[in-house]
């Protein structure tokens, strides 16, 4: 799973400036898409190598609004318990 890491880490960075233009929802319902994509097209790869790999990115990529959202949800609920502002 290390690839996809290294493929997904980078794509995460974007992800404020994405933010900006687009709402929460929308981008959770573009990785919900991604998300069918990826995994029907995992569905029917069966021994091919290369859609397995390729459905997997498109899984992985399509995990990131949600993992963002919520980790700037984390992010703001300890600061608010802790009282610490930065």
């Amino acid at each position: 799973m290390s690839m996809f890491g290294i493929v997904t880490l980078p794509l995460i960075l974007f992800f404020p400036l994405i933010m900006k233009k687009l709402p929460a929802s929308q981008l959770i319902i573009i990785g919900m898409v991604f998300g069918v994509i990826g995994y029907g097209m995992r569905l029917f790869a069966g021994a091919n190598m290369t859609l397995l790999v390729v459905s997997y990115l498109i899984s992985g990529i399509s995990q990131l609004p949600m993992v963002y959202i919520l980790d700037q949800g984390n992010l703001y609920s300890d600061k608010m318990e802790t009282g610490n502002p930065g």
